[in-house]
């Protein structure tokens, strides 16, 4: 079902795909090779508790199988800590603060200054998942298998990363493959 939603769409003879794909439990399947087709899960917003075993597993799977899942943090992280299946549970989390000052994220963005505004950073805690940037202050990553798993400190779907030059340049470090970033240099 998942699949069928993100498929191309051409009702004007131009193809199009939709950007985001609201998650719900019953578009998630039960095995991981229902997800192949996807190199991304972006999971921000949800409730990660919903999900079944099985389902929690599929991800875990296809994470170690190479996928990329990337967890949105801020006041909201423990809910999508919660679709990660147990033995992938190895970042926790030891509170949350407001943080104003993201100029360590525009140096890891490779951006120039930027405005400060107040958002919610949650404070994540891992003895095997590393930084992203040079502080935790923007998340961590941690390699299970052939796959990836970052865990964002903030929620990537409010301010100051809704708007303004932070959030493109978040999702094209997140979402750029290697090999598309070789290209573009």
């Amino acid at each position: 079902p998942a699949l069928e939603r993100v498929r191309l769409t051409s009702s004007d003879g131009v193809p199009r795909a939709p950007l985001i794909l609201p998650l719900k439990t019953e578009l998630l399947p039960q095995a991981a090779e229902h997800l192949e087709a996807f190199s991304t899960i972006v999971v921000t917003g949800f409730d990660g508790s919903t999900l079944t075993p099985s389902q929690r597993q599929a991800l875990a799977d296809w994470v170690k199988q190479g996928g990329q899942l990337i967890l949105g943090g801020g006041a909201g992280i423990q809910q999508s800590l919660a679709i990660l299946a147990p033995e992938m549970q190895e970042i926790s989390v030891s509170g949350t603060y407001t943080c104003e000052d993201w100029q360590e994220a525009a140096r890891w963005l490779e951006l120039g200054s930027v405005a400060g505004q107040a958002a919610t950073v949650a404070e994540l805690q891992s003895s095997r998942a590393t930084p992203l940037g040079d502080a935790l202050s923007l998340g961590l990553e941690a390699k299970p298998g052939a796959g990836l798993l970052r865990v964002l400190a903030f929620d990537p779907l409010l301010e100051p990363w809704r708007s303004g030059n932070l959030g493109p340049a978040l999702w094209l470090k997140l979402l750029q493959t290697p090999a598309e970033a070789e290209i573009q240099m």
